[in-house]
């Protein structure tokens, strides 16, 4: 049982940061392009930057979010995937 929930506990804590990386580059791609837009930079390619960036104003603090979810529920959850091995560890145990 200490092993898949440790497993799993390490999975979850990684997802959990890459969810909060992606966030916080998300975010940071949107200040860029709002930076880049005050300083006066136009063009059909910013434009088209400009739509990126304000979805990434939306999406950027969600993907933080649950990466912090994530991390807060990660024991918890770590237990409950680990559920099924350990009844399959005591079914095979006890056969």
């Amino acid at each position: 049982m200490k092993r898949s929930y440790n497993n799993g506990l390490v999975l979850l804590r990684f997802l959990g940061v890459f969810a909060i990386l992606v966030g916080t580059f998300g975010i940071a791609y949107a200040g860029l392009m709002l930076a880049l837009r005050l300083f006066g930079l136009e063009g059909e390619l910013m434009d088209s930057l400009w739509s990126e960036a304000l979805r990434s104003v939306v999406t950027g603090p969600f993907w933080v979010a649950c990466g912090l979810i994530t991390l807060k529920l990660s024991p918890r959850l770590a237990r409950w995937i680990s559920q099924p091995c350990i009844e399959e560890q005591t079914s095979s145990g006890s056969a």
